[in-house]
């Protein structure tokens, strides 16, 4: 086993004879994250939930593994959906002490870019029961203890929660542990369930008593649910989801039950927002905004939403071009962010070319204009009244 790793360590290609197929699969997820082989230094964040949903849900449950492992020398851990450890129980004194000599206790990330091939991080990414053997671990510190955890996926959602693992020393280790420890997992996802459903119930009622009359556009928004009315469904683009949850949930802090948000299609709707007693969530109802149409004169024509030759036609995109287009109409600044070549200088050139064409539109690249960046670069170009587009603000 040893001699497998070390060969894969240092470029090579195992023999699968050598090694089971799942732990040379997550040897190799190891080596690309860049984990040592030797050192073990698992990252520390002392900010836990004690609190959370998942918590609630499995304290219970490792109170009766607990009792049914009295006198045994095995360890019941928790963690979150990143691998770091949230809860653990362990009554073995030597057990205890090697596990936070290999610091395997609440606050660590036992995740397998943190420390490779183990029991909680390779469930994570496997999604699946997951028991490591002790030399089969990727990283030599991990070698004197066994582990098997089984992953928590929320039961609405599908989203990974974390995971309940066991752990002992190599020498005392059993294939019972994997049973163990799915069968607890399951119970787990039993109790997020239990707690999920109450809430959630109360969001649906909520829901259905303001979607009536049928017909309105209504949604209910609480942790990861969304549910939306058909009239709703019709009028919210993809991309206007994640704003109508930020916007409805600052309106709730602030005790704000109205106001109005800019839809994707370019249309603005008002909002009506309301707190769901019994549920961590919010029911919002919304209704265009129908604006009277701006007179123009005679012979003039309104300016093209998207110029020819400006791709894109997915409502993210459109409601992308809408907040520049406003940006340009009102004057402003605006600050553009993205990926290198998704267009963000071509989308202010075509902003430009619609709203301030009798202009020059100046573009400097600020890390090519040395020390003095910006700013020396725009005095000795003195432009006058342009658009300006800085590249490469980061420098």
């Amino acid at each position: 086993m040893e001699q497998a790793r070390e060969c894969l360590v240092r470029g090579g290609d195992p023999s699968p004879d050598a090694v089971r197929y799942r732990i040379l699969t997550s040897w190799r997820r190891s080596r690309l994250w860049g984990v040592h082989a030797d050192v073990l230094d698992p990252p520390y964040d002392e900010h836990l939930d004690g609190d959370s949903v998942l918590v609630r849900a499995a304290r219970p449950v490792m109170d009766r593994l607990d009792a049914a492992l009295a006198g045994t020398v095995m360890s019941i851990l928790l963690t979150d959906g990143h691998g770091r450890v949230l809860e653990r129980r362990v009554s073995d004194p030597s057990l205890l002490r090697h596990l936070d000599r290999i610091h395997l206790a609440p606050g660590f990330s036992y995740s397998e870019e943190d420390v490779g091939t183990n029991g909680i991080g390779s469930a994570i990414e496997s999604r699946e029961p997951f028991f490591v053997a002790g030399p089969e671990h990727f990283v030599h510190p991990l070698a004197g203890v066994s582990c098997a955890g089984a992953p928590i996926v929320h039961p609405l959602t599908g989203r990974l929660e974390g995971v309940l693992d066991l752990t002992c020393r190599a020498a005392d280790a059993t294939p019972l542990m994997t049973l163990l420890a799915t069968e607890a997992a399951s119970d787990v996802v039993e109790g997020i369930l239990d707690q999920a459903s109450t809430s959630e119930r109360a969001l649906l009622r909520a829901f259905l008593a303001a979607n009536r009359p049928a017909g309105k556009a209504v949604v209910a928004v609480g942790g990861d649910l969304v549910m939306s009315s058909p009239a709703a469904a019709a009028l919210l683009d993809r991309a206007d989801h994640a704003v109508l949850s930020d916007r409805a949930a600052e309106m709730a802090r602030r005790g704000r039950p109205h106001d109005e948000i800019l839809l994707a299609s370019g249309e603005r709707a008002r909002l009506h927002v309301q707190s769901v007693d019994g549920a961590r969530g919010l029911v919002v109802e919304l209704s265009l905004i129908r604006r009277p149409p701006t007179a123009r004169p005679l012979g003039t024509e309104l300016r093209p939403r998207l110029p020819s030759g400006l791709a894109g036609t997915s409502g993210a995109w459109t409601a992308t071009w809408t907040r520049v287009e406003e940006g340009c109409r009102r004057g402003e600044r605006l600050l553009v962010t993205g990926e290198a070549g998704t267009g963000k200088t071509t989308l202010l050139a075509a902003a430009h070319r619609c709203w301030r064409a009798d202009r020059p539109l100046v573009v400097l690249d600020v890390a090519d204009l040395g020390p003095g960046g910006a700013a020396d670069g725009l005095c000795r170009l003195r432009p006058g009244p342009a658009t300006v587009v800085l590249r490469h603000l980061g420098a």
